[in-house]
């Protein structure tokens, strides 16, 4: 599909192709957005990705690409909801997890009660889960009393720590992204008297290893959320010559941000 897009859109060819990357086919992914909804045909909760091009949710036991902090507890996840005094008010729930820890974000449409507060949180003490609920857009997103955490994912081979929030942008698979980070490096090799600008730079997934070997790396992204946990995580990781900057990188770029 790619080799066809260059060829009749960007009308290129690649000089040479990479061998594609590959990690673990199961239980790799870390993000994912879930429908919740109730049939009362079947009396229950489901919860599972919606069907394609309806607003049905797909009616799952278990899910094997998820990790499996999830993905073996769809159907214990549906029985809980299906318990809570908001059962009918949830439309959706995130999941968001990086090294070990897990956040399930549920939006919802009124508060949850303190008794509900209650069985989420032991329901995620008995399973390794963290609870956060969403009420309206990101600036409601919150834990539940005690629920909070830092979720992060580490690059080993670049000696950096990325933290992140559960509605950031991040690679589903962290372990490709490792290997794809590995590959950027490579390819890029980036010389210590260098200046390199990271386009869509996000939390600074490529940003940051690229800034422990060049002597600057200007990034540039449009979500200013992502560029202040960008800046963030260069204090984190101790990084002084990486710079961020908010652009729509989709707009007109005048003047552009880089050239300065």
């Amino acid at each position: 599909m790619l080799e066809q897009i260059l060829a009749t859109t960007g009308q290129v060819r690649p000089e040479r192709w990479l061998s594609p990357l590959a990690a673990a086919p199961w239980g790799y992914r870390r993000k994912a957005r879930l429908g919740v909804r109730y049939v009362a045909k079947k009396g229950r909760t489901l919860v599972g990705f919606r069907e394609r091009g309806t607003s049905y949710v797909a009616e799952l036991r278990r899910c094997d690409i998820l990790h499996p902090a999830v993905g073996e507890r769809i159907e214990a996840i549906a029985e809980l909801l299906d318990g809570l005094s908001i059962w009918q008010r949830i439309p959706q729930l995130e999941m968001a997890m990086g090294e070990g820890l897990c956040v399930l974000l549920l939006r919802v449409l009124e508060p949850p009660s303190v008794r509900d507060a209650a069985r989420l949180t032991d329901f995620g003490a008995a399973h390794g889960l963290h609870f956060y609920v969403q009420e309206g857009g990101t600036e409601t997103i919150r834990p539940l009393p005690g629920q909070g955490v830092d979720l992060y994912y580490d690059l080993f081979g670049a000696d950096v720590r990325l933290y992140f929030q559960p509605t950031d942008f991040t690679q589903v698979n962290l372990a490709l992204n490792g290997l794809l980070v590995e590959q950027a490096l490579e390819s890029l090799a980036p010389q210590p008297d260098e200046r390199i600008l990271d386009l869509f730079c996000g939390l600074g997934n490529f940003t940051l290893p690229i800034a422990r070997r060049a002597t600057e790396v200007l990034g540039v992204e449009g979500d200013p959320g992502l560029v202040a946990r960008a800046r963030t995580n260069a204090q984190h990781n101790g990084i002084t010559n990486a710079r961020f900057v908010v652009a729509d990188l989709y707009g007109t770029l005048n003047p552009q941000p880089w050239v300065s």
